[in-house]
């Protein structure tokens, strides 16, 4: 179905049904699943970083909580979680409890709710859009992400909750309380483990929070910013940038340069009902 199907008569875009997303997560998880266990022959041993995080974690695991490797940079985030997964998978399976195998396919774990999430994400911030699962796809599968996810690493798990704090704050209805979907407090308990999991998430918390500001903000001064209320905007299909600075009066400068006498090149920068133009001309 292409977007042409979804337009409506009044030109607006209506949100089309979404495809289960069990199918396509089962078949990814199966693929990651059997990548997990061919890199498990291969590379049995901890394999660069590893060599620091996997036996922190079993100290971990063994109670050893006063035992930290001053070569480690990171929060225990990675070593708390992956613990408590390890105890959990020792008592549903018989796996060797906190073995590297079991460590690694946490994060394989991670990387299918990584998957998810995107999914998730953006069906909630383009519901019209009816590749969504491809979105996901692109996500998971980027390089440097993939690489990682068949390692006891901490990407994984740091992305992982970084987009369940996005996804949890942007389901919230400012206009509704209590809210129906999302919650801030899960929110920001979900941020709190992601710095745990690596520090420069705090970059990613302070931008979520800064999102939710901006939220709040348009809510209640959404006539002024915009000149009426983002919704009305919005359903009368134009854009609410273009609508306010289509109230901008007509704005332009220009720069004259002679390089040698009798030619000379001007340019100009305009902004003309919210449209920036450029133009440039020459003269002898």
């Amino acid at each position: 179905m292409n977007r042409a199907a979804l337009r409506g008569i009044d030109g607006s875009f209506t949100p089309t049904p979404h495809a289960s997303l069990l199918p396509p997560i089962a078949l990814l998880g199966g693929a990651l699943s059997w990548l997990l266990f061919k890199l498990n022959e291969v590379v049995p041993e901890p394999y660069m970083d590893e060599i620091f995080h996997a036996p922190q974690t079993q100290k971990y695991c063994n109670g050893h909580f006063d035992e930290w490797d001053p070569k480690i940079t990171t929060f225990p985030g990675l070593y708390l979680v992956s613990t408590l997964y390890s105890r959990a998978i020792t008592s549903l399976s018989s796996g060797e409890f906190c073995s590297l195998p079991v460590l690694r396919s946490m994060n394989v774990l991670f990387t299918l709710g990584n998957a998810v999430l995107c999914v998730l994400l953006r069906r909630h911030v383009a519901p019209q859009d009816p590749h969504a699962h491809l979105h996901a796809l692109r996500v998971a599968l980027f390089p440097p992400l993939l690489f990682f996810a068949f390692l006891f690493y901490t990407d994984a798990g740091a992305t992982f909750f970084v987009l369940l704090m996005l996804l949890l704050a942007e389901q919230v209805d400012l206009r509704q309380y209590p809210p129906a979907r999302g919650s801030f407090v899960l929110s920001a308990v979900s941020g709190a483990i992601a710095v745990l999991f690596r520090q420069t998430n705090i970059v990613w918390v302070v931008f979520v929070a800064g999102t939710v500001v901006v939220r709040c903000v348009e809510l209640a001064h959404g006539k002024f910013i915009y000149g009426s209320s983002k919704e009305e905007a919005s359903a009368s299909g134009t854009s609410i940038v273009t609508h306010r600075m289509e109230t901008i009066p007509a704005v332009e400068i220009g720069v004259r340069s002679c390089s040698v006498p009798g030619s000379c090149s001007v340019a100009t920068c305009g902004v003309r009902r919210g449209i920036i133009v450029f133009r440039s001309s020459f003269s002898t």
